[in-house]
């Protein structure tokens, strides 16, 4: 949870000094899938701070991803209003994520 909550503030100082935007999505998107295998692969092992350790990383690295993102999109729409990218994101995933999430629903119950 500390994880979840300081990276997202780590992320954006680092945006807001940088302007890197392109290169920071590139780096923090490398960085999730890092973490994500190191946390697969603790959980083959019965050591449990390696495996506590790999999911701290994962949570500072993907709280720090929707940061990014919004921070990069909010760039890429520039005459926009940040309130109008980021809304238009945040709708369209939801709307992509029910359907994703009620067509694997609608198979399950078929079958």
């Amino acid at each position: 949870m500390v994880a979840g909550t300081i990276s997202p503030l780590i992320a954006g100082m680092w945006l807001d000094r940088s302007k890197a935007f392109r290169k920071s999505t590139l780096i923090f998107f490398v960085s999730v899938a890092v973490a994500i295998f190191s946390f697969a692969i603790s959980l083959n092992y019965a050591n449990m701070f390696f495996t506590t350790l790999s999911a701290s990383t994962y949570w500072f690295c993907v709280a720090s991803v929707f940061i990014v993102c919004y921070e990069h999109a909010v760039e890429l729409t520039y005459p926009e209003s940040e309130v109008m990218s980021s809304g238009l994101m945040t709708g369209f995933s939801s709307c992509l994520l029910k359907l994703i999430i009620g067509d694997r629903v609608l198979i399950v119950r078929i079958i």
